[in-house]
């Protein structure tokens, strides 16, 4: 399979490229027109599909698909495998893998985008400004559901939410006393494995322990979860922090600390989304988005110090592999919808140590094993 992600555009003056030149034109017509009527103030919770502009749906997007690659090289990638011969037997990449599927997830939610958007490819110019669109929804999201967070997760910290997080954390608009400098954050922070001490916290900010996306911080379980070596995934992705976040995006911040499938007003952004079931993607999303709150970190970056958060989205994601998790699923469903049913889904890490994500499969693979002979 060839690497060059689009075609030869046609010969300059050819009626190939003046019928080109004309279905480009209309297409970036059609989507800045769309984009333009997108910011009147309307009802989208009610809008149909073909009147959503391009910037309304990079806004859904923004939650479920890809998370830290520019909106360009997921089509770019996208489009290169759906063009390619339907007989190449190149092996796909983990990241070409990844890439398409957001690239499809995209298509699936916008009408005839796969097809425009191949017309428009061998016109760069053309290309990144319709996705320019697409992009800017996204980052608008993303940035609304960080600043959301960045107050209201101090609410969310301690299991028993009635009671004040001590020592009180004063600096909320610059985080300057979150992360490893409080204790409250620092505990969850820390990896399941390492004693939530303020030794293991100093070690950590001195840099003689290193953390990295390899270890599953604490938060991801539940608050009484003690570390077992030989059982890494016992209440993973069950903390209490991750499904309080998990209903403050999806439905809402006054749904954040309420009963299972509460909501209270307009419908929320799960129901704009079009969302009626959480997905691998967007409970790694959750998780992301849950981390970077309570760090000290003032400014968005993937990479914090050691921690990749590239890395560790995928960790979160490579848990739903091979249709396990499907409980994970049910109980964020029931958390944020008030239904468990699930719905069927579908950088390289250092080699050693080997990180929680492997070793947790590997005694996937051994509890199936002994249940085979047993």
């Amino acid at each position: 399979m060839s690497s060059e992600p689009r075609s030869s555009p046609p010969p300059p003056g050819s009626e190939q490229e003046k019928a080109l030149s004309t279905a480009i034109q209309k297409i970036i017509g059609s989507a800045f027109r769309s984009s333009v009527k997108g910011k009147r103030k309307y009802d989208k919770e009610n809008m149909l599909p073909e009147e959503l502009s391009l910037h309304d749906y990079g806004r859904r997007y923004a939650r479920m698909g890809e998370i830290f690659e520019h909106i360009s090289t997921v089509a770019d990638t996208g489009i290169k495998y759906d063009t390619a011969d339907s007989d190449a037997d190149d092996e796909v990449s983990e990241m070409d893998r990844q890439l398409t599927d957001g690239w499809n997830l995209l298509c699936n939610m916008i009408p005839r985008f796969r097809m425009d958007m191949m017309t428009v490819q061998p016109d760069r110019r053309a290309f990144k400004k319709v996705l320019s669109l697409v992009e800017d929804g996204i980052l608008r999201t993303r940035s609304d559901d960080t600043a959301g967070l960045k107050f209201r997760i101090l609410a969310y910290l301690n299991l028993d939410h009635t009671l004040p997080v001590e020592p009180a954390i004063i600096h909320a608009s610059t985080k300057s006393d979150r992360g490893w400098a409080h204790p409250v954050t620092a505990r969850l922070l820390c990896p399941l494995e390492y004693p939530a001490t303020r030794a293991t916290y100093d070690m950590i900010e001195a840099g003689a322990i290193i953390i990295t996306a390899k270890n599953y911080p604490r938060f991801l379980y539940p608050d009484d979860r003690v570390y077992d070596p030989k059982d890494v995934e016992t209440g993973l992705l069950m903390g209490h922090v991750m499904l309080r976040v998990a209903k403050h995006i999806l439905q809402g911040p006054s749904a954040s600390l309420e009963r299972p499938g509460f909501h209270r007003g307009k419908r929320g952004n799960a129901s704009i989304m079009g969302v009626t079931s959480v997905t691998p993607r967007i409970i790694a999303y959750l998780a992301v988005q849950a981390r970077f709150a309570m760090t000290q970190a003032s400014s968005w970056s993937v990479i914090d110090a050691h921690f990749d958060y590239n890395l560790f989205y995928w960790q979160i994601v490579g848990l739903f592999d091979d249709g396990e998790g499907a409980d994970i699923i049910a109980h964020y469903n029931l958390q944020v919808f008030g239904s468990g049913s699930p719905v069927p889904q579908t950088p390289d890490a250092p080699p050693s140590p080997p990180s929680d994500l492997e070793i947790l499969k590997a005694q996937r693979a051994a509890k199936r094993a002994r249940l085979a002979v047993e």
